[in-house]
């Protein structure tokens, strides 16, 4: 099938026993990209590869935002906000383990399918601050916020369930998220 969008990101917090609190839908995204950490090792014998063996051990989820709030800022990244005092980062402040699934679109002979992944758990690193002038023309910029993908004590990393309409792959991220419908 043929990648034709991404859309609707979905979060909330991780908790010890593999459920998750606080779920909520992101502000719009760009592109939701995962690259795993892979390992290759082969054993030779007899002068020839004996054995291989293909491991994934987590990887990096890459998120664009076309906007990311400061509520979300502090959400994924252990910050504190309010209203009054704005975004307060402090140094020691350590970022929550969450779970993160967004929908890919795919088209295969004129037939839409959406793609529901969701990451069961990771941890979010503080973005860039880039900042620039518009100059003669405005250029829109993202903000791009990566985390660890790190793997459960079964060792899952990500589930995904392909749906015939969009409705029913939000309303199975929102269930992971525990979010009510």
């Amino acid at each position: 099938m043929a990648k034709i969008g991404v859309r609707k990101m979905f979060y909330a917090k991780w908790t010890a026993d593999d459920t998750y609190t606080d779920g909520a839908q992101f502000s719009k995204i760009s592109t939701f990209n995962y690259t795993p950490t892979t390992s290759s090792v082969k054993d030779y014998g007899d002068d020839v590869v004996a054995e291989v063996a293909n491991e994934t051990s987590g990887g990096t989820l890459s998120v664009e935002a076309n906007q990311i709030t400061l509520e979300e800022k502090a959400f994924f990244l252990g910050h504190t906000y309010s209203a009054e005092s704005g975004l307060v980062v402090k140094a020691d402040d350590q970022a929550p383990y969450v779970g993160v699934g967004a929908i890919a679109v795919e088209q295969n002979s004129g037939t839409k399918a959406y793609v529901a992944k969701w990451y069961k758990k990771l941890m979010f690193h503080e973005p860039n601050d880039e900042n620039a002038t518009k100059q003669e023309n405005v250029a829109f910029a993202h903000t791009t916020i990566e985390a660890d993908v790190v793997p459960q004590g079964d060792y899952a990393i990500s589930v995904t369930k392909s749906f015939p309409t969009e409705a029913a792959a939000i309303s199975w991220l929102q269930g992971l998220a525990g979010i009510s419908a």
